[in-house]
């Protein structure tokens, strides 16, 4: 497992705009230029010693310490290539579903709700615990949003979830 002085040997972080930079130049890299990647989904990678790393997972590390395998980051903006520390928050999965964005495949424009066409309802509902919890159904889409948005509040989601990204 990479530990914090080896991550510090290879790479200089930028904790103002979140930015690794290489410390040893090697094939393909200059010393201190940016480095790593950005994958599908929008996350930056940085290979060391021929292993994939998620540089939000190094700046959590380089800063504070700790274990790569048994830390969960979350980008508190959503922008999953904004790793400066001051967006990035240790938290477990369930704390991490909380301030996701809105699915792309999302009809009704907000996560939880969703329109029932066999009873021409909106349906809500909200993950608590692992578990969907029913809120209820609306006939009227915005008493649905209003009761989505209170579900969040008494649920302790973060106030970017369902954010469109």
């Amino acid at each position: 497992m990479l530990t914090q002085s080896e991550i510090k040997s290879n790479l200089k972080y930028s904790e103002s705009d979140g930015v690794f930079y290489w410390r040893n130049p090697r094939r393909g890299r200059k010393i201190y230029k940016p480095a790593g990647y950005k994958d599908s989904r929008g996350y930056l990678l940085i290979i060391i010693n021929y292993k994939h790393y998620y540089a939000h997972r190094l700046a959590w590390v380089y800063v504070n310490a700790g274990d790569l395998s048994e830390i969960g980051i979350d980008h508190i903006n959503g922008d999953r290539s904004d790793n400066r520390i001051s967006n990035l928050r240790l938290v477990n999965q369930q704390e991490n579903l909380k301030n996701k964005s809105l699915y792309k495949v999302n009809k009704s424009g907000v996560c939880g709700v969703r329109w029932v066409h066999d009873r021409n309802t909106w349906d809500v509902r909200i993950g608590v615990n692992g578990k969907q919890v029913r809120i209820g159904t609306f006939k009227c889409k915005l008493d649905a949003v209003s009761a989505i948005m209170k579900a969040r509040i008494k649920y302790k989601y973060h106030v970017n979830h369902g954010r469109c990204d």
